[in-house]
């Protein structure tokens, strides 16, 4: 059965590399962030918990809108194609790098060490 799983997957490659690295920054980043949400709600602070997340739900609201006006404005013309490729599954470190950087993050934020991670950012 293992053979069959890592058969269907394809190799890691450069850009595979790069965006899993991306992508344990970004989770860090979204463990720090949630578990900073999660501090505001328990501590009382609820309303601006609220309050973020409904203006943030706004945001993506306000960015599908606007993507779609200026899909309907200026039309690209360009038709999907028709023969749809069958694409090699993505492989399991790709996968798993996000998972893995919101989860360390979110312990790194419980252990105190988010806010010295954030401030290192340039």
């Amino acid at each position: 059965m293992k053979e069959s799983l890592n058969s269907e997957r394809r190799k890691m490659r450069i850009g595979d590399w790069f965006y899993s690295t991306t992508n344990v920054v970004l989770g860090l980043l979204a463990g720090i962030m949630v578990f900073g949400l999660v501090q505001l709600i328990t501590t009382g602070f609820w309303p601006v918990a609220i309050i973020i997340i409904v203006g943030f739900a706004g945001l993506l609201l306000l960015d599908d809108v606007m993507d779609r006006f200026v899909d309907w404005l200026f039309p690209s013309g360009i038709r999907a194609s028709r023969i749809h490729y069958k694409k090699a599954k993505a492989p399991v470190i790709r996968l798993l790098s996000f998972p893995l950087g919101f989860v360390s993050g979110g312990i790194l934020a419980h252990l105190g060490l988010g806010n010295s991670l954030i401030e290192m950012l340039p």
